[in-house]
């Protein structure tokens, strides 16, 4: 009797309907962003790359980490990882004076705004203090409506998204620049499923 009811349960809950959520999973895919040519030209570019980026051309190739996208809100959140470190102006003790890391990048599109989120830490150029938030901060904002997109086969593609400088991106530059300030054009791909914004309509 007990095995006919757990049979009947278990038919039971196969056929109920599953709620569409978003989920996330590994896939294949990477971003590449060069931050910002004029930083890179200034300094002479990164001086170290960490836990997968590599450098192609002028930019900087993060290897996915995971991605997801949620039908009912159109929102697409990729996750890569990797980190690009900026020391210049060293002393002998060992401490510089521009001390930068930019890690994990996350770009996240929705119909309500795009961007792209680090975790970072900066030493503000010229003062005894460091600006490192302890979750990640929105570093860039991305403009897709003029950007290209494909969905084909099971493969998303964006690129060359516009960028513009955040309040927290220019915290992260030690204030150089203007909030709004344009940055590199974003690209990525990976594998599985998004969506344009319905505002780029």
């Amino acid at each position: 009797m007990r095995i006919r009811l757990g049979i009947a349960i278990a038919t039971m809950a196969a056929l109920l309907p599953i709620s569409p959520v978003a989920q996330a999973q590994s896939v294949t895919g990477e971003l590449n962003w060069g931050i910002r040519s004029s930083f890179n030209n200034y300094t002479g570019g990164a001086s170290e790359l960490r836990d997968g980026v590599e450098r192609k051309g002028n930019t900087f190739s993060f290897p996915m980490e995971s991605q997801s996208y949620d039908q009912a809100e159109n929102r697409t959140e990729a996750q890569f990882r990797g980190e690009v470190i900026y020391k210049k102006y060293c002393h002998d003790n060992g401490s510089c004076d521009l001390d930068l890391s930019m890690k994990n990048p996350k770009v996240v599109i929705t119909d309500n705004g795009s961007y792209i989120e680090a975790t970072v830490s900066s030493k503000q150029y010229n003062k005894n203090e460091t600006y490192a938030p302890a979750t990640p901060v929105r570093i860039a904002n991305l403009h897709t409506a003029s950007a290209g997109f494909k969905n084909e086969n099971g493969r998303i593609e964006w690129s060359q998204i516009p960028t513009s400088l955040t309040e927290e991106g220019n915290k992260m530059f030690s204030e150089f620049y203007t909030v709004g300030e344009g940055l590199a054009p974003v690209s990525f791909s990976y594998t599985g499923q998004g969506a344009r914004p319905a505002t780029n309509a």
